[in-house]
C-alpha cells in the first residue's frame, strides 16, 4: 500500500472500471471495502489489459503524450507499475512482465532503474 499521506493516483480505469476517485467525481458513493477489492486475474481482465498496454505502447512509439497523465510516458508508467504493486490486481507480476515485455518488443527503451527497482 502506499505510505500514510502520499496518494497513488488510481489507474483503475486503465483495467476496465473506474477508480474510487472518479466514482466520487460522478457523485456515486461506495463503500471502502468495495473501493479497496483486487481486480482478480481473469481471462477477460487479462484481454483488456493487454489491450490497454498495447494502445498506450503504441501511442508512446508514435510519440504522443500519455493518456489522461501529466507529464512523461516513463511517469504514466510508473504509475501503473505502483497501482499494481500496491493490490489493485491479483498476479501483478505478470501484468508489470507484459507491461515490459510488450514495450521491449515496440523498441522503446528500458524503463528507468528508478522504476525497475520498485519491480525487484
Amino acid at each position: 500500500m502506499s505510505p500514510p499521506g502520499k496518494r497513488v493516483p488510481t489507474l483503475g480505469w486503465s483495467f476496465g472500471r473506474p477508480g474510487f476517485s472518479d466514482l466520487k467525481s460522478l457523485g456515486i458513493a461506495m463503500r471502502e471495502d468495495l473501493a479497496a477489492q483486487t481486480l482478480r486475474d481473469t481471462p477477460e481482465q487479462w484481454s483488456l489489459f493487454v489491450a490497454r498496454v498495447e494502445r498506450h505502447g503504441l501511442a508512446e512509439q508514435s510519440g504522443h503524450k500519455p493518456f489522461a497523465h501529466e507529464g512523461t510516458w516513463d511517469d504514466f508508467w510508473e504509475t501503473w507499475i505502483t497501482v499494481l504493486l500496491d493490490g489493485e490486481q491479483e498476479n501483478p507480476e505478470r501484468y508489470i512482465a507484459y507491461i515490459l515485455e510488450h514495450r521491449r518488443s515496440l523498441g522503446l527503451a528500458d524503463l528507468p532503474d528508478r522504476i525497475l527497482k520498485l519491480i525487484g
